[in-house]
């Protein structure tokens, strides 16, 4: 399947997206595979700490964006949330996962575009947590990325915590067959104006063929 992926070009921070594909159908087909993805972390995740932080604990509605097949909804279930939102692009990842999980009244699946997110604005300002492990990083374009955060902060309740991991400035930007926008912390921080910053980290991530990517991590509060 030729997806049009072509080079992309550097302007300023952010990249000229010149991928002319359905990104619904790309995620799809890495989806159709039954495998564990390169990029998936095991059932110790590397926010692990920061989910038993109060704000988290006693958190009532989490979404849970980008999130794939990946083991944060079983996590989260394990911690007793009675509320989470499971959204991806990929409708097969959701099905994948729900297979997994099985019928289970505190999960909602939601396969939307975070780009045209027309769906999610039934959650404007119900959510106590926003999760984005390894979405945010596929947003390159000025317009995207510009979009992605008045989305989290639409949602957001106030007060709400904002968990993002992306990968940092140490990394080839690519992953997928995708271009990639990387982050620093401070960029990252930068773009939570009027947001308190409650922690941050960096982690070495090795991926399931052992290429090792290095993710920057930041927990942050929505002020009233």
């Amino acid at each position: 399947m030729n997806l049009g992926l072509q080079t992309m070009t550097q302007k300023n921070c952010c990249t000229l997206n010149t991928f002319n594909g359905d990104y619904e159908s790309y995620w799809n087909s890495v989806f159709e595979e039954e495998k564990t993805h390169n990029w998936q972390e095991g059932t110790d995740l590397a926010i692990d700490r920061w989910l038993e932080n109060p704000l988290v604990k006693q958190a009532e509605t989490v979404m849970c964006a980008g999130v794939g097949d990946s083991f944060l909804v079983d996590k989260l279930l394990q911690k007793e949330h009675t509320q989470i939102i499971a959204n991806d692009i990929s409708e097969l990842a959701l099905r994948r996962l729900q297979k997994r999980i099985g019928t289970n009244e505190a999960v909602e699946y939601v396969a939307a575009d975070l780009m045209q997110a027309d769906r999610l604005l039934q959650y404007e300002q119900k959510l106590d947590v926003w999760i984005d492990r390894a979405t945010l990083h596929f947003f390159t374009t000025c317009a995207d990325k510009d979009r992605y955060f008045q989305l989290v902060d639409k949602l957001l309740k106030p007060n709400g915590i904002a968990i993002i991991g992306v990968f940092s400035k140490n990394n080839v930007a690519t992953c997928c067959g995708l271009e990639l926008q990387l982050w620093s912390q401070q960029s990252l921080q930068n773009r939570f104006k009027g947001y308190e910053v409650l922690d941050a980290f960096h982690e070495n991530f090795t991926e399931q063929d052992s290429t090792h990517r290095e993710y920057v991590y930041l927990m942050v509060q929505k002020n009233k």
